[in-house]
């Protein structure tokens, strides 16, 4: 859950790309995303095709800064490429040039990674963090060209490192309660490539009553859960991750009653965990929609005593959430 410290003070210059290019503008918000996680400062610029963007001069160094390399986005029919500069260590002049290139497919999600893992494995003689990504296969091609061979580009990491969700959620009791209907809010955190962590909080969930000749009972719950996802699926439009979730539940209900029965209002605490999945459509370069469906179980299930009669929940429970992510 930590974030990079700014104490690095090495500056990437990045290359704005073409505005009105949509693939280009996702790749350049990922890459500037990427160097600050790295613990790079980054500084965007507008240069001309084929020159590195900070020209030939070392930039001024105040003690705080340091332009050490940059990088310039391009695109043509069918793929886009990273031009990448690496500045010389001594003068700051231009001493290697990287290229990759990768298709359109795969370019919003792939490019900005591999470029960053280039930029750094071609940094070694700078004072730079060390970070290991884990290794998975893609069958994206990349062009390379370089005086001599660059280590293996590492995995991409599919979504935002940080996103936040919400929308609407149904709990369904398959027994006589029916649908209850809440408000969701969340949090999700990238933690790598696959792995990612979740906190979501749902209330107020009402509109379950159970009834009988002489009672009411209407049941009210708030939810709240930590659950670890995992990325089973990554398209460029789609993902689909498993959910484990662990949580509690505060269950409140409110009573009504015909004599000789006197009404009760009363509540109570349940752990409960939530097994389900969840998939996203990608709408812009920062907003998706998400769809999950998981099975919920109650610890202790609860009992509902409406005049003479005990009504046990049936389980598991179905937890249904759609809504908006907004992913940074």
């Amino acid at each position: 859950m930590s974030v990079a410290s700014s104490a690095w003070a090495h500056t990437i210059v990045v290359v704005r790309p073409d505005a009105d290019d949509p693939i280009l503008t996702e790749i350049f918000s990922r890459l500037c995303g990427e160097l600050h996680m790295y613990g790079l400062k980054v500084n965007v610029a507008h240069g001309e095709e084929g020159a590195p963007p900070w020209g030939t001069q070392r930039a001024p160094n105040d003690g705080s800064t340091e332009i050490i390399g940059g990088v310039a986005l391009l695109r043509t029919p069918g793929q886009a490429s990273a031009n990448i500069w690496i500045a010389e260590a001594a003068t700051g002049k231009e001493s290697l040039r990287i290229t990759v290139s990768i298709g359109d497919a795969d370019a919003p999600s792939l490019l900005a990674v591999r470029a960053v893992d280039l930029l750094r494995a071609s940094l070694r003689d700078t004072d730079l963090p060390e970070k290991a990504r884990p290794e998975t296969k893609s069958n994206a091609t990349a062009g390379l060209s370089r005086s001599n061979e660059a280590p293996s580009p590492a995995t991409l990491d599919g979504l935002e490192r940080w996103a936040i969700r919400g929308g609407a959620t149904t709990l369904w009791e398959t027994g006589d309660l029916g649908l209850g209907l809440a408000v969701t809010v969340g949090i999700a955190r990238r933690i790598s490539p696959r792995l990612g962590l979740e906190l979501a909080f749902m209330a107020p969930l009402g509109g379950q009553t159970y009834a009988v000749t002489a009672a009411t009972a209407q049941l009210r719950q708030e939810l709240g859960a930590v659950a670890v996802a995992w990325r089973l699926v990554e398209r460029r439009h789609l993902t689909l991750d498993l959910s484990q979730g662990f949580g509690a539940t505060h269950l409140s209900v409110r009573g009504e009653a015909q004599s000789p029965w006197l009404p009760q209002s009363t509540s109570a605490w349940a752990a409960l965990s939530s097994t389900g999945a969840r998939l996203g459509l990608r709408l812009s370069s920062h907003i998706g929609l998400d769809v999950a469906l998981a099975a919920v179980v109650l610890l202790p299930r609860p009992v509902l005593e409406v005049a003479d009669v005990s009504y046990e929940l049936h389980q598991p429970l179905i937890l249904a959430t759609g809504g908006l992510r907004y992913g940074f």
